[in-house]
């Protein structure tokens, strides 16, 4: 485990990875908003653009695991 201060950006890619859910990530947003004492709906965009990155990269790699593991089916 490592500990620093993390950049605006990596605290955001933090958040995509938590949970696909868009009401989750919703609430964290307006919460995480609140904190930081940022616009809501700013954080909300942000987080829903790197989370749907992050789903990308993802689903990406779950089909070529899948693709090359074929005979763990």
């Amino acid at each position: 485990m490592e500990f620093k201060t993390l950049s605006f950006n990596e605290r955001i890619q933090n958040f995509s990875r938590l949970t696909p859910d868009r009401n989750v990530i919703s609430i964290l947003s307006k919460e995480y908003a609140r904190c930081i004492g940022a616009d809501p709906d700013f954080i909300f965009e942000k987080c829903g653009i790197a989370q749907r990155n992050f789903n990308i990269i993802f689903t990406k790699k779950k089909r070529l695991k899948k693709s090359i593991r074929f005979w763990k089916n």
